[in-house]
């Protein structure tokens, strides 16, 4: 049953079914960068595959890796270090 606060929704979001994609690069500290938002996944593959292009300059600069994520939840990563080698920040 639709009630006012659906339909208020609705009206802000006219696209409640429309999922988000979320691609960005990883750094040290829990910042992020190169962050691309879409409606889209194929922009949002292209903008992955994009990064990942670059991953040896990126990681050589103290990337982490690539996050690729869907409505919140990652559909795929792209780790540039392995586990406890996380660099200390970006390299100059």
């Amino acid at each position: 049953m639709l009630t006012a606060t659906h339909l208020l929704r609705a009206r802000k979001c006219p696209n409640l079914n429309a999922m988000t994609f979320r691609v960005y690069l990883r750094w040290p500290g829990q910042r992020v960068s190169d962050k691309t938002t879409t409606d889209s996944k194929a922009v949002a593959e292209l903008a992955f595959r994009e990064l990942e292009s670059n991953a040896e300059r990126l990681a050589g600069q103290g990337a982490l890796g690539i996050s690729f994520t869907e409505d919140g939840k990652q559909i795929e990563y792209r780790r540039f270090v392995e586990d406890g080698d996380e660099p200390a920040g970006p390299r100059q």
